[in-house]
């Protein structure tokens, strides 16, 4: 029999060893898990990596409590503070081990307003991808979606860019301005303040992935 081992208050990987439950030929012990619940793990299975109690964290938060935690209200926009996918839209898990990624306006949709119905797209009036604010947010189809992002500019050729768009949030000018000053060294985080607006618009905006047309 090997040397016993005091575990107790020791932290392996969201596991907490609390107290020593049998110190048999496998010592038992409670454990707290980082999601909140206890469970009982013998050393072995504790120094072989079992990282946690066996529930996930995300499921036993509410999607929604966690959705408020990365959310940061400003006047207009509520940004997504949370990790984003390649376009700047925030992503959210839906939970469980293997739990599909939502879109974090599209959760904030579904809090405020209530399931999206099938078929419809939850869209953006101030074309800001990380923007939760539901007052910001309509329903519509795919080709809503696309026509929506034609009139703001974010497809090539289309008749209703920039100023032309009620929604524009920036005029041509501002557009000059923030490349402008980018381009002598003013960063995204800085310019977002300045305008009010959020760094990953304006790295849209420097990149030209938006308001193309302005030269």
């Amino acid at each position: 029999m090997g040397k016993f081992e005091d575990l107790t208050g020791r932290k392996f990987h969201q596991l907490l060893v609390v107290r020593l439950i049998s110190r048999g030929t496998h010592p038992t012990w409670e454990c707290l898990c980082e999601c909140g619940a206890t469970t009982t793990i013998t050393s072995q299975h504790l120094r072989r990596g079992q990282k946690t109690c066996g529930h996930i964290r995300k499921e036993r938060i509410p999607l929604a409590d966690r959705f408020w935690g990365k959310v940061t209200k400003m006047d207009g926009c509520w940004l997504w503070t949370g990790s984003t996918d390649g376009h700047g839209y925030g992503s959210i898990g839906k939970g469980g081990q293997r739990g599909p990624l939502l879109k974090a306006h599209r959760v904030s949709w579904e809090i405020h307003r209530g399931p999206v119905p099938d078929g419809m797209e939850v869209c953006h009036h101030c074309d800001n991808p990380p923007c939760t604010n539901p007052d910001h947010l309509f329903l519509g189809t795919q080709a809503d979606n696309m026509a929506d992002a034609a009139r703001k500019g974010r497809t090539r050729n289309t008749p209703f860019r920039g100023e032309a768009n009620g929604h524009a949030i920036f005029s041509e000018i501002d557009i000059r301005a923030i490349r402008q000053a980018h381009a002598t060294g003013v960063g995204v985080k800085a310019l977002g303040r300045l305008y009010g607006t959020s760094h990953t618009n304006i790295g849209f905006i420097v990149r030209r992935e938006t308001w193309r047309h302005v030269v």
